[in-house]
């Protein structure tokens, strides 16, 4: 044989090993993109994230729960307000034509009213 065949063969073998680990690479991708190994990577963040929104409800207990009754305190407010806020928008509509806090036409009543 000669030199060049002997190279001939080197390269088609390092060529054929490549080729081989390539392969592989393809198999080990393939098998962690299957619906299972997805399912199993999901789930152990969605447990990861779990725990730690946990500890931080345990560290911040306090906080949560001022913050829990800054909202309820302001909902309440606002719910008590409704009406002075209500002739408030009315009058800032008034007086700068604002569509955007028009007050939505009841095309309903009129509709029903031509089918009868």
């Amino acid at each position: 044989m000669g030199s060049r065949e002997q190279q001939l063969e080197q390269v088609r073998a390092m060529r054929d090993a490549a080729h081989a680990i390539f392969r592989a690479d393809v198999d080990i991708v393939r098998s962690s993109l299957k619906p299972a190994a997805l399912a199993d990577r999901a789930g152990g963040k969605v447990a990861d994230l779990t725990k730690a929104a946990g500890e931080t409800v345990q560290r911040h207990s306090g906080a949560l729960m001022g913050g829990a009754a800054a909202l309820a305190v302001g909902g309440a407010l606002l719910w008590l307000a409704r009406d002075p806020l209500g002739k408030a928008l009315t009058t800032l509509r008034e007086k700068f034509g604002m569509a955007a806090l028009a007050e939505p036409e009841d095309t309903d009543g009129e509709q029903e009213e031509e089918t009868r």
